[in-house]
């Protein structure tokens, strides 16, 4: 099951968090400059982009390290906790409705995993806070194995936690291209939640619904 667009909603605040990290880092090293820590910024994320590109993922230290030599800033452990700090900080995500009884009805039928695509490890987080982390067999993250959806081996890794064959499970999430297309490539079935202005992709899930809170009753049509 994925978590971002799927049983959490809400994003990064990009605006509110390069603020904040521009404040830091100027707080760290007070001569950086806009200009600096646009230039810094950008080549982070092209690096990160690069590495997505090859559906592999990088882990948030690794990228944020990257960024604070850029800016010859030392990417000490208590820097990079600070920069994580304020990351989540700007990060704000809640529980979409339903999701939370979706998932307590599910459970005693049904192992549960997590499959997300992370560099920052929010997906967990989002788990802890809202009590749910306990109601999955496994969560397995990109920024955890280096590799991202729609690879195969993201979701052959969980299958392997659950200890569970590709045609006995079935992979819920929003997207269309990371989330069907990938667990279908593991030979998974799939149910895809759709939303308005959703990818346009040439891949069929095996099960559509418009709400997280149908999970439970539709996947009793799919034959695992």
């Amino acid at each position: 099951m994925d978590v971002g667009g799927t049983i959490a909603e809400g994003d990064l605040n990009t605006e509110s968090y390069l603020a904040d990290l521009l404040n830091y880092v100027r707080g760290v090293k007070r001569d950086v400059s806009t200009k600096e820590f646009r230039r810094a910024t950008n080549s982070m994320l092209m690096e990160l982009s690069r590495v997505r590109s090859e559906n592999m993922e990088m882990e948030f230290n690794d990228l944020y390290s990257l960024f604070l030599n850029k800016l010859k800033i030392v990417p000490t452990k208590e820097v990079l906790e600070d920069v994580r700090e304020i990351y989540f900080r700007n990060f704000q995500q809640i529980i979409v409705s339903g999701a939370r009884e979706m998932l307590l009805e599910l459970k005693p039928r049904y192992k549960l995993a997590v499959v997300s695509n992370t560099m920052s490890g929010a997906p967990k987080l989002f788990l802890i806070k809202n009590n749910l982390l306990e109601l999955f067999d496994a969560v397995v993250l990109s920024c955890d194995i280096g590799i991202r959806k729609p690879d195969p081996k993201i979701f052959h890794r969980a299958l392997e936690k659950l200890n569970v064959g590709p045609e006995e499970a079935i992979h819920v999430g929003d997207s269309l291209l990371y989330d069907v297309l990938g667990a279908k490539r593991a030979g998974m079935k799939t149910v895809w939640l759709k939303k308005e202005g959703g990818e346009d992709a040439s891949v069929e899930p095996d099960l559509t619904i418009g709400s997280i809170s149908e999970l439970p009753e539709v996947i009793k049509a799919i034959d695992c």
